[in-house]
């Protein structure tokens, strides 16, 4: 990639002359100057100055192909690197935030011990935003809920999980007993700690809970599980989590004692899938990565589900 093309794509991220001047460190002229010969080179305009840094859709193009090129540049050479120096080189892998806690530490854990010199970088954000950045070349793949179907990524489904009720112990052997199985009528009247409205976890249990013309006394809505499950806990409340959090030993609802109940007639699921990008040829170390998520995600399944 010339240097030309380097100021560009520095500034394509940027849409800053000075932060991208100081990112290459190289002078606000020299950036100046390099767009202006892109720009010469393409016989087009590339960039909107004033009143803001723009891309025109011509640079919007190149972006993208620029990028594309500095990925497959980083596989090229984290390749010959392994090929000179053995198992050595990075992966950039992003993992939903909602289940960073429950998969990162084996993940990588495993992962170190069999390649100690390959650098790991871990990205935790929602799903969109991470096949976003796949689809940037800012990761070469990512752990995703319900992940959203595109031309240029390949998906895996690790596996479905369905989603739980999960209440205080003392509450759900007043009502069922030791029923694993409940209706969701027997337990509306508590006031509930819920997700936010436009979670994952909500757009599957709404449709459940209108259909059976439930209305529930939603008292709080919080997005991180362990706030949940501390909440059920003070206020003798219910929550909705997924079944892998449910018997994760280390989290949030194993850890607030709370009992976590099947409900009858809910069967929506939520796919867990390892998403790669069709356009990469990715490094061994980057492919073993990949494999490595699937062996770990399979021995957690085997547990919990």
């Amino acid at each position: 990639m010339t240097n030309g093309e380097k100021a560009f794509l520095a500034l394509s991220e940027t849409l800053n002359f000075t932060r991208a001047a100081d990112k290459l460190f190289i002078s606000q002229q020299g950036i100046s100057e390099h767009i202006k010969k892109l720009e010469e080179d393409y016989g087009t305009m590339l960039v909107i100055r004033k009143p803001r840094v723009q891309l025109t859709q011509a640079g919007k193009v190149l972006q993208n192909m620029l990028m594309r090129q500095e990925a497959m540049d980083r596989d090229v050479r984290q390749t010959i690197s392994e090929i000179n120096r053995g198992d050595a080189g990075e992966v950039a892998i992003g993992i939903s935030v909602s289940r960073v806690r429950a998969f990162a530490a084996d993940i990588i854990g495993r992962y170190h011990v069999t390649h100690p010199n390959v650098n790991v970088r871990l990205y935790s954000d929602i799903t969109m935003n991470l096949e976003s950045m796949l689809l940037d070349n800012k990761l070469d793949g990512i752990i995703a809920v319900n992940a959203v179907p595109h031309r240029n990524l390949q998906m895996e489904r690790l596996f479905k999980d369905p989603v739980y009720l999960a209440v205080p112990d003392h509450i759900a052997q007043e009502r069922t007993g030791d029923a694993t199985i409940v209706n969701i009528e027997d337990y509306a009247d508590l006031p509930f700690i819920r997700d936010l409205p436009d979670s994952t976890t909500s757009l599957l249990i709404d449709p459940f809970l209108e259909s059976r013309n439930v209305h529930l006394n939603n008292i709080i809505n919080v997005s991180e599980y362990a706030v949940q499950a501390s909440l059920c806990n003070r206020f003798d409340a219910a929550m909705f989590c997924a079944k892998s959090f449910a018997y994760y030993k280390e989290g949030s609802i194993v850890q607030a004692g709370l009992r976590t109940l099947e409900v009858e007639g809910l069967k929506h699921t939520v796919d867990i899938s390892l998403v790669t990008s069709r356009l990469r040829n990715y490094a061994r170390c980057t492919r073993e990565f990949f494999q490595t998520i699937k062996d770990s995600l399979e021995m957690f399944y085997e547990k919990v589900m």
